[in-house]
């Protein structure tokens, strides 16, 4: 009987591995580099960081989008991209989220932490946002923002872009 219990284990483990989505690092982004778009926004703080490396601060006077990151030349299919990075707020009156715009056939789609949403004074929270592509469904380039609907403080840090298959 205990023979059978470990056997049945170790097929259970052994179908958990198999299941599990591989993920691969598409992009790990440099904060104080000059590829942020809203670059006008953004002041790097090597003070308050997730990673003691630094972090992006937005001193956020009304509701904004920012946008942080575009990525070209994808060519990624039957996959699941997602988009993370660790947030940090402190007074903020609104709620604030990742946004993931993907570009397939040059048209449009996003996709919204809005199931993680950040508020008032928060400690750093890992937030992801997931797009779902399908056989055929190219992604051509992303564009990763975070979106603050009040005024306030956000600090952004440890920021990937990656596949899961």
């Amino acid at each position: 009987m205990r023979i059978c219990n470990n056997f049945f284990l170790f097929l259970s483990f052994i179908l958990i591995i198999s299941c599990a989505k591989k993920s691969i690092i598409l992009q790990d982004f440099s904060l104080n580099s000059n590829d942020i778009i809203s670059d006008s926004l953004a002041v790097y703080d090597n003070e308050i960081s997730y990673d003691g490396l630094g972090s992006l601060h937005f001193s956020i006077e009304h509701p904004t989008v920012i946008e942080l990151y575009e990525v070209q030349n994808l060519q990624e299919e039957n996959c699941i991209l997602s988009y993370s990075a660790y947030i940090k707020t402190d007074n903020l009156s609104g709620n604030c989220y990742l946004e993931m715009w993907c570009f397939v056939d040059g048209l449009g789609y996003f996709s919204r932490s809005l199931n993680q949403t950040i508020t008032q004074d928060t400690n750093w929270q890992l937030v992801t946002t997931p797009f779902f592509l399908e056989k055929g469904q190219i992604a051509e380039k992303v564009k990763l923002h975070i979106v603050a609907e009040g005024k306030g403080n956000i600090w952004i840090d440890s920021i990937e872009l990656n596949k899961k298959i």
